[in-house]
């Protein structure tokens, strides 16, 4: 039996596989104890991404079952056909005795034709039968009507076009958890941009194609839009690098995706229609509520992964796998993120910031030691924890208003999470993770604002509703929201939200039209007299027009007739 010790490095693994012509190599420890599993097409894009030298302890499958010696045949079938391991150790008290592979199931297999289960017969590319039944009734449980006839044309479509149409990713996988979901994928084996052109023609869409990736979306004359792209693969010359794209089959597409729920599809075509696709024992995953990856190095080709693994976990209350979880920390070790900035990491992080509450998400992402790539300093200590907290509580408050008034709620969190950087840590963060000008420039505005009004609440708040609302009408909604997530003050956060739902509603009844009528004559004076109008409104000075008359000509006198026309 071959094996190899953990320490052996990829190069060595490589150098074993090939020599034995193997496909799997099995990684034993001092006690003869299966600890891992490393293939050949593992170490070999391991070696294509730089990392021959590094152990094969860190991109081994430790993921795997062993068999003992009295399994049955019916084991070993359920092992390698229904769950695709395709090498199995044998395991006696701890220690390896052997394995068995696919191939020697197979030759036991046309050895005794009996066994042959009929799937197996239908051809080792296709998923087998447990994982392709038809989904129809489903749809009719979970989607509308005019969703199905959707599905249904989009199908008729490539059927005319001479392509095969497969809806793909997280319209799959929440289907299969009943829940609706209206973003469609559309993967097409065959010309994707020509498809799209037609369906587009045929809906009365408007389309706009991407020659470079073989991509469309489709936009609906009633607001909804479909992503289209050829089926394609992707490699990566370097850890991190942004993808290669060629075309492939729907297989390939599947297996270059994020994690196992999200790589299953339906078939769309008339003849199998509502068919799933499942090449890769998702459903099992999606069952046990886990978030894995599906191939070792998936990682390592794109970190920014890790954070939508976190963000899947948190949102739907299921668990990233122990395996997967290792290769986390294994990519935080090789400190990936010092070579992966720009916008792609960004575009997660606002995303994670935008669930609904993405507090759980930040705690798993400082537990992974990830926080440290957003800064050096930033850790989650209680009183960072405090702002987190008291920031959820008055984005909740805020949506329960329901102001017509848009509030980007990640800005908030990115605030709140930044409290104690400095405007220039703030700054060098915009630029090392290529943070679009506009939010750029509204992060330091917010910030410097905050910072120098949270500190005159702190030392000598203004008594009056005048002087509150004159310091607070500065800060955008999210600002105010950030200053109320870090005020302590019981008066301070009313301050604020009397702001937000009262003072910065109110404006006098009077206008200029109603000071030319009472014979002033128009020119700075209307600002002077608006402004005080004002003041005396939240004072609660006045209350209607008939007091703001009053109080108008009570501080402004009239100017004299004859003067004003020029008389002396």
């Amino acid at each position: 039996m071959i094996s190899g010790p953990p320490t052996l490095t990829i190069n060595e693994a490589d150098e074993m596989l090939n020599r034995y012509n193997i496909t799997v190599l099995l990684i034993v420890n001092e006690q003869h104890e299966p600890v891992g599993l490393i293939s050949r097409l593992v170490a070999g894009k391991s070696i294509h991404l730089g990392l021959g030298n590094s152990p094969v302890s860190d991109y081994m499958t430790t993921d795997f079952a062993t068999l003992p010696p009295t399994a049955t045949l019916a084991d070993i079938q359920e092992l390698i056909i229904e769950n695709r391991q395709r090498f199995i150790p044998v395991v006696k008290a701890g220690k390896v005795l052997g394995v068995i592979t696919r191939t020697d199931l197979l030759h036991l297999l046309v050895n005794d034709p009996a066994h042959i289960p009929r799937r197996l017969l239908a051809g080792t590319d296709q998923p087998s039968t447990a994982r392709n039944r038809n989904l129809t009734g489903l749809m009719a449980e979970v989607l509308n009507r005019e969703i199905i006839v959707l599905l249904q044309t989009l199908g008729e479509v490539a059927q005319e076009t001479g392509c095969h149409a497969y809806t793909v990713g997280g319209f799959v996988r929440d289907l299969l958890l009943h829940i609706k979901n209206l973003d469609l994928d559309v993967v097409i084996e065959g010309d994707g941009l020509a498809y799209a052109k037609k369906l587009g023609k045929k809906l009365g869409g408007r389309v706009r194609t991407h020659e470079k990736f073989g991509t469309a979306v489709v936009s609906l004359p009633d607001g909804l839009k479909i992503d289209i792209a050829t089926a394609r693969l992707e490699y990566y010359e370097y850890p991190a690098a942004m993808p290669t794209v060629e075309l492939s089959s729907i297989k390939l597409d599947l297996y270059r995706r994020d994690f196992t729920i999200n790589a299953m599809a339906i078939h769309l075509n008339p003849d199998t229609f509502g068919t799933l696709v499942d090449f890769f024992n998702c459903q099992n995953d999606l069952k046990d509520r886990q978030i894995r990856i599906l191939h070792n190095l998936s990682f390592v080709e794109d970190p920014t992964r890790i954070f939508r693994a976190i963000r899947f976990e948190q949102r739907m209350g299921f668990k990233i796998g122990k395996h997967t979880e290792k290769l986390i920390k294994n990519a935080v070790k090789m400190e990936l993120f010092d070579r992966f900035f720009g916008k792609r990491f960004f575009n997660e992080l606002t995303s994670i910031l935008s669930e609904e509450n993405p507090i759980p998400a930040i705690h798993r992402m400082a537990d992974l030691g990830l926080l440290r790539f957003l800064h050096p300093t930033l850790r989650i200590d209680p009183k960072l924890s405090t702002i987190m907290e008291e920031t959820r509580q008055a984005l909740a408050w805020h949506r329960l208003l329901y102001l017509d008034q848009p509030c980007r709620q990640w800005l908030v969190y990115l605030l709140a999470l930044m409290t104690g950087l400095t405007t220039r840590e703030v700054s060098a963060f915009c630029e090392r993770f290529e943070v679009p000008l506009r939010h750029r420039q509204f992060l330091v505005r917010e910030k410097l604002a905050v910072i120098r009004i949270a500190g005159i609440m702190k030392r000598a708040m203004p008594e009056s509703p005048s002087g509150l609302y004159h310091l607070l009408k500065e800060l955008s909604p999210e600002g105010l929201l950030h200053l109320m997530g870090i005020t302590k003050k019981k008066s301070g956060k009313k301050a604020i939200s009397l702001h937000v739902t009262e003072w910065s509603q109110l404006k006098p009844q009077t206008d200029g039209n109603d000071l030319e009528k009472m014979g002033y004559l128009p020119g700075p004076l209307y600002g002077t007299i608006l402004r005080c109008l004002l003041n005396a409104r939240l004072d609660g000075l006045v209350h209607d027009r008939a007091t703001e008359t009053v109080f108008i000509k009570e501080h402004f006198s009239l100017p004299d007739h004859d003067t004003a026309h020029g008389h002396p």
